[in-house]
């Protein structure tokens, strides 16, 4: 079925225009799709499908290595404790002594290998030195369930969050339970060398 530029430029036709030829859309206007870098279709797209996260946006295909899980696999994840008291933070755990590359962290995988956990558990991820570590986001599931080693699905963050080469990763969690509980972290990263339209 053939596709026209649309003659009213209303807000519904530019979202159908964008979907059909995939053109960059601005200031209530289509712009020609053959004037649009590669890189700007991307960023409509994932401005479609809902992202708007500056350079991030544009992340819709890889490279090279493509995506890799820190700690490197096969592995069950890096152990991070919780505190032996409810809704509190543990003590921050390296995940990486340094990033391979500028990268960006777009999913958290997290279970349980210790005790029945209520509630939720929460992580936060953060870079720079021990003991001088800044919190880059947080993310929160409701637990598994009450069998140790079950795991979460992946779970994307709301943004990626971008961590410089050389940067040392680390992690801390808390949960419901006045015990501490052992839980296992696993990131999925990407490096921005291997993005395409970047």
């Amino acid at each position: 079925m053939p596709y026209s530029t649309p003659s009213n430029r209303s807000t519904g036709d530019l979202i159908t225009s964008a979907i059909w030829n995939q053109d960059v859309v601005a200031n209530s206007k289509v712009i020609d799709p053959s004037a649009a870098t590669e890189g700007q279709v991307l960023k409509v797209n994932a401005g479609l499908d809902g992202y708007d996260f500056g350079e991030a946006a544009a992340m819709k295909r890889t490279t090279g290595g493509g995506f890799f899980l820190l700690p490197a696999g096969p592995t069950q994840g890096t152990s991070v404790q919780s505190p032996a008291s409810a809704n509190t933070y543990g003590s921050w755990t390296e995940l990486s002594s340094s990033a391979p590359g500028d990268m960006l962290i777009t999913h958290v995988l997290i279970g349980r290998v210790s005790g029945e956990v209520n509630g939720y558990q929460q992580i936060d991820i953060g870079t720079g030195a021990a003991a001088s570590e800044t919190s880059r986001g947080e993310l929160k599931v409701q637990s598994v369930s009450a069998t140790p080693g079950q795991y979460q699905n992946p779970t994307p963050l709301a943004t990626p969050i971008k961590v410089s080469s050389g940067e040392r990763i680390a992690a801390r969690v808390a949960d419901a339970d006045a015990s501490a509980r052992t839980h296992t972290i696993t990131l999925t990263c990407v490096l921005v060398a291997d993005l395409e339209g970047f």
